[in-house]
């Protein structure tokens, strides 16, 4: 009876032995001796970006990320040098919510301890921005495009700030789903110009153009970046993302619709033509 009671409690204290010093980041136990003499821990910000900065117009911020571990993580902390701090679970995929900002650069560091003692690290640099304020979505002109074909894309986006001057570029730009820019497309202006598909000068409404020639049906993830100077700092601004669908062919019913829809933009253009100026032409062919 003594002998199995031994063996019992044996047992038990190896199988906590395997939890305490043996499991990973989801608890699963692994081995003991090679996690602790070959032990990892990492710990990586993955949105709102995977970049070491990032600027916002919003109070807040919410992080996300993930843990990559040998051994078992004991907590995860989150502290900014805006004098806030925190903690959540240390999951594998963690996410912090609503974390307070003030006016100007912070910058947010995440740290994870495992049972080990061992402590890993990353951070991000947010600015907050009160001078940008993004008051209208990101438009697109048409939306919808079909493989193999050319289309003009006609995109615009209003922007208040309290001192315009402070913007010293847009950008049109092609995002991926972690929201990370893969590509930039055009420039948007508010100059004015035809050519850039502006209507007004200074009126906060920026515009651009772009030829898209996409062989592949795909839904493309496009936002509006702005370049702002801030107190001699140049950042960045993004709005939110609108979708360019592109489809590699279209039903039989919905292409009578866009025939008619086109025969009837041609009878409009043709019966308005002699009493519209050129800018007023172009910008009624852009809204097809």
């Amino acid at each position: 009876m003594r002998k199995n009671l031994r063996v019992f409690y044996l047992s038990l204290i190896l199988v906590q032995l395997l939890c305490l010093y043996g499991c990973d980041s989801d608890n699963n136990p692994t081995d003991p001796g090679e996690n602790m003499q070959n032990p990892y821990l990492s710990v990586k910000i993955l949105t709102p970006n995977s970049n070491s900065s990032f600027c916002t117009n919003l109070q807040d911020i919410s992080l996300e990320g993930n843990i990559v571990s040998s051994l078992r993580v004991l907590s995860l902390k989150w502290t900014s040098t805006s004098r806030s701090s925190g903690s959540v679970e240390p999951e594998s995929n963690w996410s912090i919510e609503s974390i307070p900002l003030v006016p100007g650069d912070q910058t947010i560091m995440v740290e994870v301890t495992d049972v080990a003692h061992t402590t890993a690290s990353d951070q991000i640099q947010v600015t907050f921005n009160q001078n940008l304020e993004i008051t209208a979505d990101l438009s697109l002109s048409p939306s919808v495009i079909l493989t193999d074909e050319s289309s003009v894309i006609s995109a615009s986006i209003t922007a208040e700030v309290i001192d315009p001057a402070s913007i010293e570029q847009v950008y049109l730009v092609k995002v991926n789903p972690d929201n990370v820019v893969t590509d930039t497309l055009t420039a948007m202006f508010d100059d004015g110009q035809v050519e850039h598909g502006d209507r007004y000068t200074n009126d906060n409404i920026y515009s651009g153009l772009v030829i898209v020639d996409e062989p592949v049906a795909a839904i493309i993830s496009l936002r509006a970046l702005f370049d702002v100077n801030a107190s001699n700092e140049m950042i960045q601004e993004f709005s939110s993302r609108r979708k360019l669908t592109i489809l590699d062919q279209v039903a039989e019913s919905e292409f009578d619709q866009l025939i008619n829809i086109l025969n009837e933009t041609e009878q409009l253009i043709e019966q308005n033509a002699e009493n519209l100026t050129d800018t007023e032409l172009i910008d009624l062919i852009s809204s097809w």
